[in-house]
């Protein structure tokens, strides 16, 4: 179950609210929604979307505070790619050589309390799998991230959430994304934002954000992050 923060938990502040390097990702949820426990799949268009990029910096708290691993089967991955810096904690990278071990991994790293985030891109998983990940992600307590193909919002899910993130036509001052809610377990679906990224500075704003598709009313959070807000 997706597991809400409350101010009488008297959690920190920074572990209270999941993305909120991105306050924007955020603010299309409908609560304050913890990252403890969190299962997450990111769906774009492929490895050059931008998606990773993105993911990172709705955490980067996170990744300055706590252990990460990332699962990377492929052997692509390099910490630019999600714009490492000196003050994030580096990655445990593994390369497990088969389909079978990947499930393993992932798995094990979920459930281990001592990382913060677990990182993974995923083609297919078998919704068994994904239902142990999601069982493993509330026994440790960390968030995983799920990197997946668009083609896979018609296939089943575990996750709580699921962002549907898809590359706009870019201005000369940066690069803009689609981000669209597809699922959010106990909320509805179908808010979108568009997000720019400054080329120069890097700095992410919104340009542009959408109504729920279920015409579900915009929430507090939402309202606060209209267009032109900085992320």
């Amino acid at each position: 179950m997706l597991r809400i923060a409350t101010e009488s938990e008297g959690t920190p502040a920074e572990e209270q609210t999941a993305f909120a390097g991105l306050p924007a990702l955020a603010a299309l949820l409908p609560h304050a929604v913890s990252p403890r426990g969190l299962l997450v799949e990111w769906l774009s268009e492929g490895s050059g979307s931008g998606v990773v990029s993105l993911a990172a910096r709705s955490v980067l708290q996170q990744l300055e505070q706590t252990a990460w691993a990332v699962i990377d089967p492929d052997g692509d991955f390099f910490p630019a790619m999600c714009g490492w810096s000196p003050s994030m904690s580096r990655p445990l990278v593994l390369r497990p050589g088969s389909a079978q071990d990947l499930f393993w991994t992932v798995e094990q790293c979920l459930r281990c309390p001592g990382l913060g985030l677990t990182w993974c891109r995923v083609e297919r998983a078998p919704p068994l799998v994904l239902r142990r990940w999601k069982l493993a992600a509330e026994t440790g307590g960390g968030t995983g991230f799920l990197f997946r193909p668009a083609s896979a919002r018609k296939q089943p899910t575990w996750a709580d959430l699921r962002w549907l993130v898809t590359t706009q036509p870019g201005t000369a001052a940066g690069r803009r994304w689609r981000i669209e809610t597809l699922y959010c377990r106990g909320g509805f679906s179908g808010a979108a934002v568009i997000l720019e990224q400054h080329h120069a500075t890097g700095a992410v704003r919104v340009v542009a954000e959408l109504g729920s598709a279920t015409g579900a009313p915009r929430t507090p959070q939402a309202a606060r992050a209209g267009a032109g807000a900085v992320c």
